[in-house]
């Protein structure tokens, strides 16, 4: 599976290319590396949101190891890429799911948490609805839309529903609760998701 960061780690990514590259630099790198033009894949601004917005696009297709790699390539000798490469590279694998497990989460039920993950700030961009999935086994076999936010997240919701337990006892859907909650802290929509995770929770029997 495609390395997958999830919001903390994106935070601390986002340091290290900021501490290891200036903007001119930054440009090169993703040309020479990546293949592309910076600016037809993120909107010009202050630099460390062309980093954050670039961290995010290369989340979302699938990039991010592409991207570090080539970041460390360039800039070898930079403290915080490094302690950032090595904290990703001993993360443990995300574990393959398990036959699925029957539970008493109602259709209505996913139908509220995709009627929640539509309101997370962020959430019509492609590459954040991608990091709700980080740290998730099998989110390749998912239909995804980036087109249409709610067939996405509905794709999202519905598919993990149906991934059953992961063979470390953990189950899908509260990793993508837990993973959306780090985009509302502090908003009311905090509460409401957590109230779900609370259902949601209940009916796999965890606490």
């Amino acid at each position: 599976m495609d390395l997958v960061l999830t919001p903390a780690e994106v935070g601390k990514f986002q340091e290290a290319l900021v501490s290891a590259f200036n903007r001119s630099e930054l440009e090169q790198l993703v040309y020479l590396r990546l293949e592309v033009n910076l600016y037809d894949i993120v909107a010009d601004g202050p630099h460390r949101q062309v980093v954050f917005d670039l961290i995010k696009w290369t989340n979302g297709q699938g990039k991010i190891e592409a991207l570090l790699r080539a970041a460390r390539a360039e800039n070898p000798g930079n403290v915080l890429l490094r302690q950032f490469d090595e904290a990703i590279s001993v993360r443990p694998m995300p574990p393959q799911p398990t036959a699925p497990h029957v539970t008493q989460i109602s259709r209505s039920q996913l139908r509220a948490l995709v009627d929640l993950l539509q309101q997370t700030p962020g959430a019509a961009d492609f590459a954040q609805r991608t990091a709700f999935l980080a740290g998730i086994p099998g989110v390749q076999a998912l239909t995804r839309s980036q087109s249409s936010l709610r067939a996405d997240l509905d794709s999202m919701v519905t598919g993990l529903n149906e991934l059953g337990r992961l063979a470390t006892g953990e189950w899908p859907l509260l990793i993508l609760i837990d993973n959306a909650l780090g985009y509302v802290s502090g908003f009311a929509l905090e509460l409401e998701l957590q109230a779900v995770r609370r259902q949601f929770a209940q009916a796999y029997g965890v606490a």
